[in-house]
């Protein structure tokens, strides 16, 4: 199945084996054009057939279970901006794996999942262009850094202050300004300035 493949892939079993979180962090946080040509070899084909069917019906989305929904959240929210690097198409999953983590709150299956993978599970709340989605992903890492146990601890409080941090330039500017331009947006002086100035562009 498709799911078991994405989760495989981008957990490598550190949930269930520690000693193994070190490689997939590696993966997560240091990826390159290696990572990203590896992950449109093997899972780029997924992205427009599930998304044409979870649109079609919204009921699919509630038939998910929670290693299903967490391997959706991951294809179009993390493996979209590796497949898609630096284009529109990046963040065009970005509403999807919003309403597949809207799901599974709304059916307490987050409760099920182990604090590592509840990381990925929050990021479309972090990568979102709206302040109450961000206030929101502030208060969901901020819980999820008081369950997760060491070693995980570190990567988990580690993302509560991006998440954090995408919070404070949302409240800024009211978007990414780094998107910008795949996006076919004008910016204004204040986020040319920002970015000129070293404003974070999070890979994309």
């Amino acid at each position: 199945m498709a799911y078991t493949d994405i989760n495989s892939f981008w957990f490598q079993g550190c949930e269930t084996n520690p000693e193994m979180l070190p490689q997939a962090a590696k993966r997560w946080f240091s990826g390159g054009e290696q990572l990203d040509a590896m992950i449109r070899e093997r899972f780029a084909h997924l992205f427009e057939p599930l998304a044409a069917k979870m649109e079609q019906s919204s009921e699919l989305i509630s038939a998910f279970g929670a290693a299903e929904s967490l391997a959706m959240i991951v294809l179009f929210d993390q493996f979209s901006r590796n497949c898609f690097r630096k284009s529109a198409k990046a963040f065009s999953f970005d509403a999807l794996a919003l309403q597949m983590l809207d799901s599974m709150e709304a059916r307490g299956l987050q409760e099920s999942l182990h604090p590592i993978q509840r990381v990925f599970l929050y990021m479309p709340l972090q990568h979102a262009e709206s302040l109450s989605r961000q206030t929101q992903g502030v208060a969901a890492f901020e819980q999820l850094s008081n369950l997760a146990e060491a070693p995980y601890r570190k990567i988990v409080e580690g993302s509560f202050n991006y998440a954090i941090e995408h919070k404070a330039i949302v409240e800024r500017f009211g978007r990414f300004p780094h998107r910008n331009d795949v996006l076919g947006r004008a910016s204004t002086e204040a986020e040319v300035e920002y970015l000129n100035s070293g404003g974070k562009r999070y890979g994309q």
